[in-house]
């Protein structure tokens, strides 16, 4: 269908809408990628655990999120730099922290969203937050966040978040999320740091 609008359009009207259809091709290609990944988890495939650069696969995460957040008006602000190394299957990591900013970008307003990613060191763990301030989650669903099934989005199946946590299991991670109804949410990643000596 964008191949079509593509041909069909011409002039300036087809300058106009060519980023909107690069969108729907880029988001087509990682839908297909996402979709064809996801079927290889729940198949289920042992995470492989290497060093890996966590900013790295932060922005990685990012920019699959990026045609989201262009169209939801949102800002981004990373307070980060390369390199922060943890043990990590990246292709598995990527799929968890990109279902954290989808819901994060759906958290928020349109034109009014600001999202804000931060990776610090403390003691012997790398701590990534993602913080949003969108709609934020009533205490109740808080606390059934991660759990199988459970979602409050229409036409939802509550399998994403339960899926992170998996992920986030397998390696040795931990997420904490703070949330005030109102004023957003953050979620609260550690993982261990890359152990240069113990090559682990």
């Amino acid at each position: 269908s964008a191949d079509i609008l593509d041909k069909k359009t011409q002039g300036p009207e087809k300058e106009g809408l060519k980023n909107y259809i690069n969108i729907i091709r880029r988001s087509t290609f990682n839908l297909n990628k996402l979709v064809t990944d996801l079927l290889t988890v729940s198949n289920y495939s042992p995470a492989v655990l290497k060093k890996c650069c966590l900013a790295e696969t932060t922005d990685k995460a990012l920019e699959l999120a990026r045609d989201r957040i262009y169209l939801a008006g949102i800002t981004v602000k990373k307070k980060y730099r390369a390199p922060k190394y943890i043990n990590a299957d990246e292709d598995k990591l990527k799929i968890a922290l990109l279902n954290i900013l989808v819901n994060a970008s759906e958290a928020m307003a349109p034109e009014e969203g600001e999202l804000i990613l931060s990776i610090k060191k403390k003691g012997s763990n790398f701590v990534l937050k993602i913080i949003d301030n969108g709609c934020g989650i009533e205490k109740d669903q808080l606390e059934k966040l991660f759990e199988s099934f459970y979602t409050q989005k229409e036409g939802g199946m509550g399998v994403g978040l339960s899926s992170v946590k998996n992920i986030l299991e397998e390696h040795e991670a931990t997420v904490k999320v703070r949330s005030k109804p109102d004023f957003g949410t953050t979620f609260i990643l550690n993982f261990p740091c890359y152990d240069e000596q113990e090559g682990k």
